[in-house]
C-alpha cells in the first residue's frame, strides 16, 4: 500500500511541475514566510500548542503557513474510506470565511496541487494523497460538523471565544487516534473564564506533549513603528495590557469592572452579619438570575451563591 502511495505521489509531483497561470511557488513561499519568532515557534513546538499573543503579532499568518505546508507536504497514510483532513476553526463560519478563507483562496486558487475549491462549504481538496483543508465555525453547531472527520491537524484561531468543551470533547478525540496529528490554538486573552486561559494553563502543566507560547504585540519584529504608542493613547490601562501585552486580565465589559478572581474570591468565609440580601432578575422571556449575599460589619459585600434558570 505504501509503495502504491509513493508511486501515486510521484506521478502527482510530475504533473505539478506544470504551472498554472498566475501561480508561483516562489510567490507562495514569500507570502507565508515567517518572521523570527514565528520561526522559533515552528522549531520548538510540540504536538499540541497554545499561542497567546497581543494583537498584530501574526498568529493568523502563522496558522495560514502551517495549514498550507502541512497539506502540501503530507506524507502519512491516506485511507480512502476515512481520508485525513486539516481544519481551520474559528468561533463562527462567517469569521473563518472572512479571515482565513479569502487568504487561502488567494494563495492556492491556481496552485497545481489543488484539485478542487468548494466555495460553498469552504473546502480545498488537493491532488494525490493529501489532506483537504476544511474551514469550520466551531460555535455554530457546537463542533458537530467536525464529528466523524479523521483529523490530521486542527488550527483553531481566536480560541478565547470558542465555547467550553468543544476542544476537549470534539477536537481532541478526533486527533488522538491519528498518527502524527497536531493541534495549534491561537488567541488573545479575554479574561480567565474561557478556553484560551484553560488551555494555556494546561499546556504549562504538561510540557511533554504541549507547548505554551506568549508574546506581546511589540515582540513582532515586523511591526510598523508607532503602533504601540497609538494603542497606549487609544486604550485604557487594563485594555492595553490585555490587547497589546497578552495579559490575562479580567475581561472588561462586565458589571464589576475591577473584579479580580485572585484577590476577591474567598472560600469558606464565615461572615457575621444581620443584613442579607436577595437579588432577582425574573428574565421575562429571557433566563432568570438570582444572587444571595450579605454585608459584613466592615461594609464588605459578599456574594454567597447564585441561581440561574434558562427555562423561563
Amino acid at each position: 500500500m505504501l509503495d502504491f502511495l509513493q508511486v501515486k505521489r510521484s506521478r502527482d509531483m510530475q504533473k505539478s511541475v506544470i504551472k498554472r497561470k498566475g501561480f508561483s511557488w516562489e510567490a507562495l513561499k514569500k507570502a507565508i514566510k515567517p518572521h523570527s519568532l514565528q520561526q522559533h515557534i515552528e522549531d520548538t513546538r510540540k504536538r499540541f500548542n497554545v499561542l497567546i499573543t497581543g494583537r498584530r503579532f501574526g498568529k493568523s499568518r502563522y496558522l495560514l503557513r502551517r495549514l498550507i505546508r502541512e497539506a502540501i507536504n503530507y506524507k502519512g497514510v491516506y485511507d480512502l474510506a476515512s481520508p485525513p483532513v486539516i481544519i481551520i476553526g474559528m468561533p463562527t463560519f462567517g469569521m473563518v470565511r472572512r479571515i482565513h478563507w479569502k487568504q487561502l483562496v488567494s494563495l492556492l486558487s491556481d496552485c497545481p496541487l489543488v484539485a478542487n475549491i468548494d466555495r460553498t462549504n469552504l473546502v480545498i481538496d488537493f491532488l494525490g494523497d493529501r489532506p483537504a483543508i476544511v474551514c469550520i465555525g466551531l460555535n455554530d453547531d457546537n463542533g458537530d460538523r467536525t464529528r466523524g472527520l479523521r483529523l490530521y491537524g486542527a488550527c483553531i484561531d481566536e480560541v478565547q471565544s470558542i465555547k467550553h468543551g468543544i476542544i476537549d470533547t470534539v477536537i481532541m478525540p478526533a486527533l488522538l487516534d491519528t498518527p502524527d496529528s497536531f493541534l495549534d490554538c491561537t488567541g488573545t486573552p479575554k479574561g480567565k473564564a474561557n478556553t484560551a486561559y484553560k488551555l494555556f494553563e494546561k499546556a504549562k502543566e504538561d510540557p511533554d506533549i504541549w507547548s505554551a507560547f506568549l508574546y506581546k504585540t511589540i515582540d513582532n519584529p515586523t511591526l510598523p513603528p508607532g503602533v504601540i504608542d497609538t494603542l497606549r493613547r487609544l486604550l485604557d490601562d487594563r485594555t492595553f495590557r490585555q490587547e497589546a501585552e497578552a495579559s490575562f486580565e479580567e475581561f472588561i465589559g462586565q458589571i464589576f469592572y475591577a473584579f479580580d478572581r485572585d484577590k476577591h474570591k474567598k472560600h469558606n468565609s464565615v461572615i457575621k452579619s444581620n443584613i442579607y440580601f436577595l437579588g432577582v432578575d425574573w428574565g421575562d422571556r429571557y433566563p432568570a438570575y438570582c444572587v444571595i449575599g450579605a454585608t459584613s460589619r466592615q461594609s464588605e459585600l459578599f456574594n454567597y451563591s447564585y441561581h440561574y434558570m434558562n427555562t423561563g
